[in-house]
């Protein structure tokens, strides 16, 4: 099971908050964003160790609510560093 947590606009000042239920099939993220405080965002990340795979793709099946929702992908530990992205 992969290991998954919440990084809200919290870690700077804001008030936003989400929170994910997980089962054996799916991922169920809600939450609000607010703009109060600066902030703006609400999220859910996790690692992904394909270094000994022979990794070609990630495949994801997502049902959304008509928002728009960014994927992120980073290559590396630090989460203020580049991103392959997808909205």
């Amino acid at each position: 099971n992969q290991r998954w947590y919440v990084v809200n606009d919290s870690v700077m000042g804001g008030v936003s908050n989400s929170q994910f239920t997980q089962t054996q099939e799916s991922l169920l993220f809600t939450g609000n964003v607010s703009l109060d405080n600066n902030g703006g965002f609400a999220s859910i990340r996790t690692e992904l160790n394909t270094q000994s795979q022979n990794t070609k793709a990630i495949a994801l099946r997502v049902k959304g609510d008509g928002q728009t929702y960014q994927l992120r992908l980073r290559t590396t530990n630090y989460l203020d560093g580049a991103a392959y992205t997808h909205s």
